[in-house]
């Protein structure tokens, strides 16, 4: 009964400011403490958590901000990365890797994708390496149905600028 007395007393902004300071100091804990962990699973429970209605404006959560702005562009990447290599998708996982790798980004995997990640870049680099052999073996057997089967500019190019003795001899 004091309580509510008590509480008749402290003006409805007050009692509402107060309310929204509770909600927020639970909150706020749940985050740091997540923040705090090294699990692999973090930022996915900190976007989960996150409610920006109520930390809007919230200078106690302005430390959590950046790493709350991290999980929104880097767990919907991760999503769909792990979507990609479950479906063995080359093209998308390509343009995944590259937005991760991309120096604006700086995007955190996750350490369990770092072996598909691995097998991913070393099955496109032995195809690479097939497609190379088969271009080489298309010139020396003078195979133009092959080689334009197998054609890559940047590939060619490649092929041209560390063999600059045959490159010449081809275009001649």
């Amino acid at each position: 009964m004091d309580k509510v007395a008590g509480q008749q007393l402290v003006p409805t902004p007050t009692r509402q400011r107060v309310a929204l300071a509770e909600q927020r100091v639970e909150l706020l804990q749940r985050l740091h403490s997540i923040a705090a962990s090294t699990d692999g699973d973090r930022l996915e429970r900190l976007l989960a958590q996150w409610d920006e209605s109520l930390l809007a404006g919230c200078a106690d959560a302005e430390s959590l901000r950046p790493l709350w702005e991290q999980a929104r562009v880097t767990v919907p990447v991760v999503a769909r990365l792990r979507q990609a290599i479950a479906e063995d998708d080359s093209a998308v996982i390509e343009r995944l890797l590259l937005l991760v790798h991309d120096p604006g980004t700086e995007l955190l995997l996750p350490g369990d994708l770092a072996a598909p990640i691995q097998q991913f870049r070393q099955r496109q680099f032995a195809a690479r390496q097939a497609r190379r052999q088969g271009l080489l073996q298309a010139l020396v057997d003078n195979d133009g149905t092959t080689f334009r089967t197998l054609f890559d500019g940047a590939l060619v190019g490649e092929l041209a600028a560390s063999l600059p003795t045959a490159a010449a001899c081809w275009i001649a």
